[in-house]
């Protein structure tokens, strides 16, 4: 069984360079994997991706831990043994160690000011998500906790590791109790002591270094609200992409950026009034062309119409189909174009009550697949029988 691995410390971070030795070699998941006797890669934990970098010239992709065993999951699967230098990822460790020490600070902001403590949190490579359990919380109130982040980052607050006493730890604003009970570690900002959270992560040594915190998408989920922050570069990219795309539509729009929202407005209200005007000249055309297809029926009890649309639009084919029916008191079929043979047929005669039962003998010795009941029937059938339909309809 493999020894738990030294995990080396250095404050806020574990060390980016170290040497080591390979003492296990296995899998996790279906990627190759190595252990080694001490490391400074931080594994996956307390909401924070598991680091990446270099074992010699071997890539890291993921670092997780497993009963103590801190496991090092490489790209591809090569022969390590021995001594190994390690050299973990400088700008992945950066983003995270920003990500993680601004959700410590946002979490304490909508904790203290909004009561909405954190049910859970977690990093992805470029932003940091949070679910809270308060589900009330608005635009305004997560734009404040913007405005606060801030102001601790131009503020250039200190970050600390603290390995306090019980009674040191009585005394510190934590907001959830450690889930260990001996050499608890926690991660103070602030001199006045702003947040103090009990936390092995990587952070941070001064809030300045954080950059920006922007809020990117927030919505309620299971009776909560959900969060996401990007951070730094990351948030300086993800503006970037909003401006640009924000511009974009303005343009297309003829309007200016702060007055997107106001422009579309308007183009979605032309849409709804043109739908509607639409609508309207399209239940008048039925009518029209019922009323003109109904004068070519034939056949008595009932009188039928076979009739073929110039475009492929389904619907107005059923509500065509129940027009004619209902102007001649008989059966009309209806095909459309370019539907692979699709029709539909509608009948408005007492004495065809199950238009599926009346039509489906007549049809089915030319193709017909389909069914329906009561007054309405779908189907289709082979191009080159339409011909006979109407022939089949009189018999």
């Amino acid at each position: 069984m493999t020894k738990p691995t030294e995990r080396l410390d250095a404050g806020l971070q574990p060390p980016l360079a170290f040497e080591a030795s390979v003492v296990a070699v296995g899998t996790h998941g279906d990627r190759p994997a190595v252990a080694l006797d001490r490391t400074g890669f931080y594994p996956e934990g307390g909401g924070q991706r598991g680091d990446r970098g270099w074992l010699g010239a071997v890539e890291v992709v993921d670092t997780q831990l497993s009963d103590g065993v801190v496991w090092h999951v490489l790209a591809e699967d090569v022969s390590l043994s021995g001594a190994v230098a390690g050299r973990v990822d400088r700008g992945f460790r950066a983003n995270q160690a920003r990500l993680h020490t601004a959700q410590h600070l946002a979490s304490r902001l909508l904790h203290d000011r909004f009561d909405a403590p954190t049910e859970s949190a977690r990093m992805s490579p470029d932003s940091f998500t949070i679910d809270l359990s308060r589900a009330d919380l608005t635009a305004e109130h997560l734009a404040s906790v913007e405005d606060e982040l801030l102001a601790w980052v131009l503020a250039d607050h200190p970050v600390e590791v603290r390995r306090p006493t019980p009674t040191e730890l009585a005394a510190l604003p934590i907001r959830s109790a450690p889930k260990v009970t001996e050499d608890i570690r926690v991660v103070v900002v602030g001199e006045a002591v702003l947040d103090a959270t009990p936390c092995g992560g990587c952070h941070v040594s001064r809030t300045g270094e954080l950059g920006v915190v922007r809020l990117a998408h927030f919505e309620r989920y299971k009776g909560g609200t959900r969060v996401r922050f990007r951070v730094g570069p990351g948030a300086l990219h993800d503006d970037r992409q909003r401006t640009a795309a924000m511009t974009e539509a303005a343009t297309l729009l003829k309007a200016p950026p702060l007055e997107l929202a106001t422009a579309v407005a308007r183009v979605l209200d032309d849409r709804a009034a043109t739908r509607e005007r639409l609508a309207r000249l399209q239940q008048e055309l039925i009518k029209l062309q019922g009323a003109a297809l109904g004068a070519t029926a034939v056949g008595e009890d009932p009188r039928s119409v076979v009739a073929r649309l110039p475009d492929d639009d389904a619907g107005f084919a059923r509500a065509l189909a129940a027009e004619i029916a209902r102007a001649i008191g008989g059966v009309a079929v209806v095909a459309c174009p370019g539907k692979a043979g699709l029709f539909v047929a509608a009948t408005a005669r007492e004495s065809v009550a199950d238009l599926g039962a009346w039509l489906r003998p007549r049809l089915q010795p030319l193709g017909f697949r389909g069914g329906g009941r009561g007054e309405t029937l779908q189907g289709s059938m082979p191009e080159d029988r339409w011909a006979e339909v109407a022939a089949a309809l009189l018999r």
